[in-house]
């Protein structure tokens, strides 16, 4: 019985061991600073450890659950994104410059340094799909998957052909159970599904409630008063507004800002007070809006029918032209 005990602890350990990591690195050009070093531990929560740079090199410790995206910030301006894996992970830093850092790791960082130049803006989704289809046992295709699908890069449907091809390993991990997960949200609110009902205070303190529109159509306007595609589109929003509400069109623009007084001021400034105006995000229970209807990033447009059933989702000023052609059933 004592044997299988050691044998059992000397298991567990060795499990632990091959989880932990190093990261290790230099900042050049600062001797002393604060950074932070943000990743997912091996329990899945997020951990911010901060350290202080000694001579510009730095040093953390910690285990993660097989991989993890890793971020180091030295200030708004400075920070890094790679990929932590159990062993070692070296980073070498320049102000100014942190979006190129010089990262060295394990398989998933290395295979990351030679796809960067081709995840350029334009080609980067596909580049990240087409490794996703064609490394089925790679944690990093999961990663990529989720990321993507999350920033609206890449088609649901893409995203459950290239998920189903993944070994019943990356499918379980961490990144894999986030991409199924974030699928099945996305399908809960694709065109066709009810409408998430909600309620809440606009910018005049009146209640509003999504019930209370059932018999006419609703777009749901997903901006922000930082967002500057949001704002430039705001001339079409208002004219589509003064076409279509006269034949059942109501408008809720919902902003996913952070501080009152930024998104009120954005209100008056883009004369946005014909219609409904909401702010999406809350002290205590954060972006529940956002999260209701799956936005990963705005703007957006959900156009919700008299039945209160999805119509359509249009993800971006790209789309403007298929909620035109939405907006012209409504009789």
């Amino acid at each position: 019985m004592k044997a299988i005990l050691v044998a059992a602890t000397c298991l567990l350990a060795a499990k632990a061991e091959a989880q932990s990591f190093t990261l290790s690195g230099t900042v050049q050009g600062r001797d002393t600073s604060r950074i932070v070093f943000e990743y997912y531990n091996s329990e899945g929560k997020q951990r911010f450890d901060t350290g202080q740079l000694r001579s510009g090199a730095f040093r953390f410790t910690g285990n993660v659950n097989g991989l993890s995206e890793g971020y180091l910030t030295l200030d708004a301006n400075n920070r890094a994104f790679f990929m932590v894996e159990p062993g070692n992970v070296t980073a070498n830093l320049i102000p100014g410059h942190f979006d190129a850092a010089e990262v060295q790791g394990g398989s998933a960082q290395t295979a990351l340094n030679a796809l960067e130049p081709h995840r350029g803006w334009a080609n980067g989704p596909e580049t990240d799909k087409v490794y996703s289809f064609g490394h089925t046992d790679a944690m990093l295709s999961a990663f990529l998957l989720q990321f993507r699908l999350s920033r609206n890069e890449l088609t649901l449907d893409s995203a459950e052909l290239a998920y189903g091809r993944l070994s019943p390993a990356v499918r379980g991990s961490r990144y894999g159970i986030l991409l199924e997960e974030l699928m099945e949200k996305m399908k809960s609110v694709a065109v066709g599904k009810p409408a998430p009902l909600f309620e809440k205070t606009d910018i005049n303190g009146k209640l509003v409630r999504l019930s209370d529109f059932r018999g006419r159509y609703v777009l749901l306007d997903f901006w922000a008063s930082w967002c500057v595609p949001c704002r430039q589109m705001t001339p079409r929003i208002r004219d589509l507004y003064r076409q279509y509400h006269p034949k059942g069109l109501e408008v809720i623009s919902i902003a996913w800002d952070w501080k009152p007084e930024l998104w009120k001021e954005a209100v008056a400034k883009d004369s946005l007070q014909e219609w409904h105006n909401l702010l999406g995000y809350d002290e205590q229970k954060g972006f529940l809006l956002r999260d209701a209807y799956s936005i990963p990033n705005i703007p957006v447009w959900i156009l919700i029918d008299p039945g209160g059933t999805i119509a359509g989702r249009f993800n971006n000023a790209d789309e403007e032209p298929a909620l035109e052609k939405a907006l012209a059933k409504i009789r």
